[in-house]
């Protein structure tokens, strides 16, 4: 049966899509940057929704992929004061702030329809797509970086490169040859910085350690590899599960959290790396797979920007409103 027999407005559809793009990606934005800069206590910020989270997961036949999000809880009046108080971490990923503000009480008033089932006004998906077209740039450079990645020098002096870039963590020590030969699993250990991140671009907040496992010709469960990690508390600082393909997968760390603990903690997923992997590649059971990963958390990117955006990736649409981004932006 279509929308429009059941009544429903073809404009209320569009809008309400648009809508859904503008809000999600606002919060993917604001869950990164917080997580770049403030590690495992990220949670701080959002502490107002902790209620209404605690009050949803008692309808545990319910849950869904942002069940354990917090920000998933928040109004869109919450993310913006969030942007608000740290403007610093969002300013190269939105547009001038004045613009930006400004913008805020239309879409307010937006929103609001959207919550009471109001009809829309018919200017309301012309504002939104808009402001869509305005995000491509910032969205393109906040996700680019992401995937923009170097390998830390040996010279660093945290507790990540010396562990696993120089090797001398116990746990690198013990299974790094023992992987390789037993497993055909060997591991890459890398940095991104976000945008708003100055130099120099050494292991703290606002760096992200990207450590990657290639598997070769085996098989990584994401499914048991989140469950695992969940069992041994490692969820606190993870910050996202990149998902490649069947025999890659990517375990992304803050730096803002204490490297002594990262480092652990990468340890540990190695072990449960080693663990949830078993011979062989069926591209069809992987298909299956895949398409189960999407539902598992917000964390884990299966064939999202996160996973996609890179300097290369240009002309690219984020949002396919009528913009796009053709070149690489100006971040001044």
């Amino acid at each position: 049966m279509s929308a429009h027999a059941l009544g429903v407005p073809q404009q209320s559809i569009a809008m309400y899509a648009r809508w859904w793009q503008l809000e999600a990606w606002a919060r993917d934005l604001v869950y990164m940057e917080l997580r770049a800069a403030f590690g495992a206590e990220w949670t701080e910020a959002v502490k107002r929704a902790q209620r209404r989270e605690e009050r949803d997961a008692s309808f545990s036949h319910m849950t869904g992929v942002d069940n354990d999000n917090p920000l998933a809880y928040l109004d869109y009046s919450q993310l913006v004061q969030i942007i608000r108080s740290d403007w610093h971490l969002f300013a190269p990923s939105l547009f001038e702030q004045t613009a930006w503000e400004g913008r805020q009480a239309e879409l307010l008033q937006i929103r609001h329809r959207i919550g009471h089932i109001r009809r829309p006004n018919r200017d309301d998906l012309a504002r939104i797509e808009q402001t869509l077209r305005d995000l491509e740039a910032g969205a393109f450079i906040a996700m680019s970086d992401y995937n923009s990645r170097w390998r830390p020098p040996t010279t660093g002096a945290d507790a990540v490169t010396d562990g696993w870039v120089r090797g001398n963590h116990p746990t690198a020590q013990r299974l790094t040859e023992h992987a390789q030969r037993r497993y055909d699993i060997e591991y890459q250990v890398q940095f991104s910085a976000r945008p708003w991140a100055t130099a120099p671009f050494e292991y703290g907040a606002g760096i992200l350690c990207h450590v990657d496992f290639h598997a070769g010709q085996r098989t990584i469960d994401v499914a048991q590899l989140w469950r695992d990690l969940r069992a041994l508390g490692l969820l606190k600082y993870v910050v996202a599960i990149d998902v490649g393909n069947a025999s890659w997968v990517g375990v992304t760390f803050s730096g803002a959290d204490d490297a002594d603990v990262v480092s652990d903690a990468i340890g540990k997923t190695f072990e449960v790396v080693l663990q949830v992997s078993s011979p062989g590649y069926d591209p069809e059971r992987w298909a299956k797979r895949e398409q189960s990963y999407r539902q598992i958390d917000y964390r884990v990117h299966v064939d999202t920007g996160w996973n996609i955006v890179a300097a290369d990736t240009l002309p690219i649409s984020n949002f396919n409103s009528g913009g796009g981004v053709e070149f690489p932006p100006s971040r001044t």
